[in-house]
């Protein structure tokens, strides 16, 4: 193993004490489809609803306890809005701590047993392990790309950029129940797996048996970057292009022929991609009785979007908020230069996911560590700095360049401090903020409260975990959703 690798590696290790089994906000809808199935062995989630944190509890249960009328579906089942995918990735991990309880309950001496209803601490525990362990093969997969467009230095570097100065140390660790750590690793996948096959299927001049497998794969992933996060559609623009680029390069064949390897590609990748949507078109069939019902009832703003809010707005705008991610943006210009391919449709697909999330009635993503949304792109945006690090260190001595981890690690660091405040309550999590108030905290208050918060958070974890819904409990009742 290479010693960047390995370092990747020695750090996860270093980071996992920081998983944080809980279960707040959306995360309930998402771990509410594997806990039913398991548990229940059906899709009714009113008992799985009531696991919420108080916030969410308010939106599914009555004073009395009663289940809201409206969430009833015309099935008589409960709305569930959230995707699936999440649930598959946590099976593996749900599956051993539910044998772990089992196996636990059923020695002979005396103790007290596990209760084995999905929502225990080694169920949450062991899910959330998986979710840090998804992210981080997310982030190995985009180091392993990178590493092959520039070398093993410049590749560890933009990683540790896109892993500690971003937000996805937040739906690592801290909130691992929601889907983002799940999409940068569905994301990530897929974008390796057509990094490694983009040569024999856009260039092959025969439909060979591996080119025709390597489409019905693509289509697969993208199904389960789909069905993880809708949003993550879009990086199918990827397959899209590649398609074409098939039909341009086809166009001087006899019609026939230039038909079939265009026709014939795209039939195979929509099967797949079909193929990768079922799970998820099949459970929405049964609660919502159609496949194509999603349950979001959200407005879009197609021809009014909050364009430069998105990025640089005080309410968790992108560049403002995770300002690494504008250099990795900037990056795509020497990244086409040194890849065209992968270079072009990572701005294109940055670009459309931009003018999307912009367009979406909640761009701002209510309670969101910078704008979580674009958590999914973050292969591209790996790619993007490893380009402007390679582009700057080709323009500056080999002494000029050694500060360019130091300046990494200072955007890390000034990420962790943020972190801290939107955590802990320090800065609101909802709306926009202060950048006075935040910037003087992050200075003075931040050195001494985060030393507290970490030994707490070793010692008494629940009861920093209280602290922080009451306070959350206290903001929500102040704020108001606005476009």
């Amino acid at each position: 193993m290479n010693p960047e690798r390995c370092w990747l590696f020695i750090l996860l290790l270093l980071t996992l004490p920081l998983v944080t089994p809980y279960l707040r906000g959306d995360g309930i809808g998402y771990y509410a489809y594997i806990a039913s199935l398991v548990i229940d062995h059906d899709l009714y989630f009113e008992d799985e609803y009531r696991h919420a944190d108080p916030l969410h509890y308010r939106n599914y249960f009555d004073a009395q306890g009663r289940l809201k009328p409206h969430l009833y579906t015309p099935t008589g089942f409960v709305e569930n809005q959230f995707s699936v995918g999440p649930s598959l990735l946590w099976a593996p991990f749900f599956l051993t701590a539910h044998a772990f309880t089992s196996l636990y309950n059923a020695f002979p001496f005396p103790h007290t047993p596990i209760p084995q209803d999905g929502f225990s601490l080694p169920y949450r525990y062991l899910c959330a392990l998986g979710t840090a362990l998804y992210g981080f093969l997310g982030l190995l997969f985009a180091f392993s790309v990178a590493r092959q467009l520039f070398d093993e230095w410049v590749a560890f570097w933009a990683t540790l950029g896109l892993w500690f100065a971003s937000g996805l140390p937040v739906y690592m660790y801290f909130l691992p129940f929601m889907s983002h750590a799940h999409s940068a690793f569905a994301c990530s996948l897929l974008i390796w797996f057509w990094w490694r096959t983009y040569h024999q299927r856009v260039t092959a001049d025969d439909l060979t048996t591996s080119c025709l497998r390597s489409w019905l794969f693509l289509g697969l992933l993208g199904g389960l970057a789909f069905i993880t996060y809708y949003p993550n559609l879009l990086v199918s623009l990827f397959a899209v292009a590649d398609l074409a680029e098939v039909a341009h390069r086809a166009r001087l064949r006899p019609w026939r022929s230039a038909l079939a390897s265009v026709a014939i590609p795209t039939a195979i990748w929509v099967f797949g991609l079909f193929l990768g949507w079922l799970p998820l078109g099949l459970v929405k069939w049964v609660i919502y009785g159609s496949p194509f019902q999603l349950g979001y009832r959200k407005s879009w703003w197609f021809f009014d979007p909050r364009l430069w809010q998105v990025l640089f707005s005080s309410e968790h705008g992108l560049f403002s908020w995770t300002p690494i991610l504008l250099l990795a943006c900037l990056g795509f210009i020497p990244l086409i230069r040194r890849h065209p391919a992968l270079g072009w449709r990572s701005l294109s697909t940055f670009l459309v996911f931009w003018y999307v999330i912009a367009s979406y009635n909640d761009w701002h993503g209510q309670s969101s560590y910078s704008n979580r949304f674009f958590l999914s792109l973050t292969p591209l945006f790996v790619y993007g700095l490893a380009a402007l690090l390679a582009m700057v260190r080709e323009r500056l001595n080999a002494t000029a360049f050694r500060f360019v981890p130091v300046l990494i690690a200072l955007l890390a660091l000034w990420n962790i401090g943020f972190i801290f405040q939107w955590g802990t309550g320090l800065i609101n999590k909802r709306g926009p903020i202060s950048w006075a108030k935040m910037i003087r905290q992050q200075l003075t208050v931040v050195p001494k409260e985060m030393p507290r918060t970490a030994f707490l958070l070793v010692t008494d974890r629940q009861r920093l975990l209280k602290e922080i819904e009451r306070r959350d409990m206290e903001e929500a009742r102040h704020y108001r959703i606005r476009r």
